[in-house]
């Protein structure tokens, strides 16, 4: 009772063995071969990485755009002017460019029906708040999952930036980032 014909076969032959394989040492050292494997070749289409870092030194261009800065101030950032890390003084760049316009801002015009572009008015030394495109050259730290670090401050379009010079502190935003040596942007 509650034997079947495969039961009785197996039995009458003298196998009392149970139908399941047993995994031997092999098995085990075959299976951890594939998973490495899987997980080399997934290191190469993702961020994952279990063979230690992949960060790598690259020298890129970022340009940072501040707005609303004094005239007299926007006249001291230079060509070549060393940029420092607002935290740790310490020098991230040089300044490569610098572009200033006067500070705009849009006003709808009901007869035109577009908005259009109107300098701020002045201040009381006759001087209208500037906008500067500030590029910068530096070195940074390059890791696929993290994108761009100059001495750690990560670097981004649209993310933040606070630049330091002799006597100006400025916060913008990175508008532009460009590898050294090549005309294509560089991976957000």
């Amino acid at each position: 009772m509650g034997y079947t014909i495969s039961d009785e076969r197996r039995r009458d032959s003298g196998e009392n063995k149970p139908l399941h394989r047993r995994i031997n040492v092999l098995d085990i050292i075959f299976i951890i071969v594939i998973l490495l494997a899987a997980l080399f070749v997934a290191s190469f289409f993702t961020p994952l990485n279990i063979f230690g870092s992949k960060s790598e030194q690259r020298t890129i261009s970022y340009t940072v755009e501040i707005e609303g800065v004094e005239a007299g101030l926007a006249d001291s950032v230079r060509n070549g002017d060393v940029v420092y890390d607002s935290v740790s003084k310490s020098a991230v760049g040089v300044v490569t460019a610098v572009k200033k316009s006067d500070m705009v801002k849009y006003v709808y015009n009901p007869e035109l029906g577009i908005l259009e572009a109107v300098a701020y008015p002045q201040d009381n030394n006759q001087n209208t708040p500037k906008t500067l495109r500030i590029t910068i050259q530096a070195t940074a730290d390059y890791s696929a999952g993290s994108g761009y670090r100059v001495k750690g401050s990560r670097i981004s379009v649209g993310s933040p930036v606070t630049l330091c010079f002799p006597g100006f502190t400025g916060t913008g935003t990175c508008i532009a980032v460009y590898i050294v040596g090549g005309t294509e942007e560089a991976e957000r």
